[in-house]
């Protein structure tokens, strides 16, 4: 999946994107990031790879993950 800058993505360096690239890889943090994931999932109309992806780009900051969320939502994502 390609990020486009219109969405407020924060760019994803290669070796994040090659470790996204593998679905098995998506399930293998942490209890404490996979549940935060989980949840900012159920909160958006975003698949759980999206909001995986926003999520490591934001290096784990919950409150930057869903103010980036937010912006996709209010640029026209929706």
């Amino acid at each position: 999946m390609k990020f486009n800058p219109q969405y407020g993505i924060i760019g994803l360096c290669k070796k994040q994107i090659k470790r996204l690239s593998k679905l098995d890889q998506y399930y293998s943090f942490d209890d404490k990031k996979q549940k935060d994931i989980n949840e900012i999932a159920r909160a958006t109309p975003f698949s759980v790879i999206e909001v995986t992806q926003v999520y490591i780009s934001c290096e784990y900051d919950k409150e930057e993950t869903l103010r980036q969320l937010t912006f996709m939502l209010t640029r026209g994502r929706a």
